[in-house]
């Protein structure tokens, strides 16, 4: 809407927010299982994936919607 790239970082509750406004999602996967008590459940499937970088025990990507 104005042309100038924004970003979210926050916790699930910011994420719902925006959920709508947003037109891609940079997530890191990190390797292994850990407790959390706050989840932001977003559906992945459908849209583009590119990966955008790839650590030792941890891979960025951006999806696109």
């Amino acid at each position: 809407e104005y042309g100038v790239p924004s970003y979210v970082i926050g916790g699930s509750e910011i994420y719902k927010f925006f959920e709508d406004k947003v037109d891609s999602y940079i997530i890191s996967h990190i390797e292994g299982d850990y407790e959390g008590d706050t989840f932001f459940d977003l559906d992945l499937s459908g849209m583009e994936k590119e990966t955008i970088f790839v650590g030792e025990k941890f891979k960025t990507i951006e999806y696109t919607k």
